[in-house]
């Protein structure tokens, strides 16, 4: 919480007693601590980078930021996780350039799933009955979906228990179909207020398992009318057209 009347007084004064450079030591200490309270990082190096962040910051600065802690260590701890993303993807993809890491066919579906809400009245699903959990926009890609001739059996895949890629995140995508000529079809239905970087992270990382599975794998992400202008991205009128050839 912010701190405020007696307490922010007393802080102030206590920081004052402190020669400049103990100052600043202080608050990164504290910002440190709260940035890294589940010891997710190298607790010297994330005080070290706190440090490089308030060095520059006049007394004034100091003072506001001294009395609004959680804030300020909220906003460097979500600089840090944007440096750590940027950093796991470069490195994913300099992995996967070298053949350092591979895609393999080794995932085995489940015999039976046991979801707690269930819907068993769209055809074709894999298992007697799929997790109930649809919004809007998902119910209308997989009931054109299971309306075309060629789609053998699809599948809702229920997020942290089912099938996911493996990059530098863990997606999740909607639906896994498989159509009657063998191919099987991974779709990521967004909608159209859906279209963020989240979006073009899952979207990159669905097509570059596509290049390293082969042939017979396909990966979609699928909008309602909005041009998302990326390779695999598709209105649900364009991705209809695709998935009847498949």
């Amino acid at each position: 919480m912010k701190i405020t009347g007696a307490d922010e007084e007393f802080y102030k004064k206590l920081l004052e007693t402190f020669p400049n450079g103990d100052h600043r030591q202080h608050c990164a200490s504290v910002i440190a601590h709260q940035v890294n309270k589940n010891d997710r990082y190298i607790a010297a190096e994330v005080e070290e980078y706190i440090k490089q962040v308030i060095s520059n910051m006049t007394e004034e600065e100091l003072s506001v930021m001294e009395t609004s802690i959680p804030t300020y260590a909220n906003k460097i701890r979500e600089k840090i996780e944007a440096l750590e993303d940027d950093f796991r993807q470069k490195k994913f993809s300099k992995w996967l350039d070298s053949g350092t890491i591979t895609c393999e066919e080794v995932y085995k579906l489940a015999e039976v799933i046991t979801p707690a809400k269930t819907i068993d009245t769209i055809p074709k699903s894999l298992y007697e009955a799929e997790k109930d959990d649809l919004n809007t926009f998902e119910r209308k890609v997989i009931d054109v979906v299971v309306s075309l001739e060629n789609v053998k059996w699809w599948h809702r895949i229920i997020e942290r228990k089912d099938f996911f890629i493996n990059g530098w995140f863990y997606h999740y995508p909607d639906f896994m179909v498989m159509t009657k000529s063998g191919k099987l079809v991974l779709i990521e239905a967004k909608g159209d207020h859906l279209d963020g970087d989240d979006s073009k992270d899952k979207l990159e990382l669905g097509r570059k398992w596509q290049q390293q599975s082969g042939k017979d794998y396909r990966y979609f992400m699928v909008f309602s009318k909005k041009e998302f202008g990326l390779d695999g991205s598709y209105t649900i009128d364009e991705f209809v057209d695709v998935m009847r050839k498949l």
